[in-house]
């Protein structure tokens, strides 16, 4: 491994994104800086209107 570089568990920063009303997996996304990062769709499929 070089030097500096620190390996991380991607599962530590996966996250389910449920629909609102029904709690179905609606996708997934992942946890940034200062927020949840995951693409439209999910957003929507999760009953949110972006």
């Amino acid at each position: 491994m070089a030097e500096g570089v620190r390996l991380q568990q991607i599962r530590d920063f996966v996250v389910q994104i449920r629909h609102t009303s029904t709690d179905a997996i609606a996708g997934t996304g992942f946890v940034a800086r200062e927020g949840i990062i995951t693409c439209v769709h999910v957003v929507q499929a999760a009953g949110v209107d972006p």
